[in-house]
């Protein structure tokens, strides 16, 4: 019973937290607008021009899946450090699903500092997994990168 209990509240923290930032988002100036991306196209994109795709969910939910080659940035825009150094690098941000506002956060902040090829797919790891595109897990993500190295 306490599980669900925690779940429960953890389901409402965050819901909060997505409305105040939705708030907060509704209220602030537009920057350049961000491209949307279909799941298609999002593959696309990631297999014909080496875009760079981020994840902002949870980590515990990047751990149990998320987009082969997918960076973790959390559910909080990510910071300069997280981002490549190559401002001209095609950016996908995705979250959950549609009503995730986590990858748009994301997606504003990379414009904010500079990045001009940014795109978010803001339908996310759930319709892309319903489509039937492949997923990782971070055991794959980790040993794919030691193939690499």
């Amino acid at each position: 019973m306490r599980a669900v209990a925690d779940s429960l509240e953890r389901a409402a923290m965050l819901t909060l937290h997505n409305v105040l930032r939705l708030a907060s988002e509704y209220f602030r100036p537009r920057a350049r607008p961000v491209e949307e991306l279909s799941i298609e196209e999002a593959r696309l994109r990631l297999e014909q021009q080496g875009a760079l795709v981020f994840d902002c969910n949870l980590a515990e939910d990047y751990a149990r899946r998320h987009l082969p080659g997918a960076r973790h940035v959390g559910i909080d825009p990510p910071s300069r450090a997280q981002l490549p150094a190559d401002r001209g690098a095609v950016l996908i941000f995705y979250c959950s699903a549609r009503f995730c506002l986590s990858s748009h956060m994301a997606a504003r902040e990379a414009v904010r500092l500079g990045y001009h090829r940014v795109c978010v797919m803001p339908d996310g790891i759930r319709s892309w997994a319903a489509a039937g595109f492949p997923l990782w897990r971070v055991e794959e993500a980790e040993t794919a990168d030691m193939a690499v190295s």
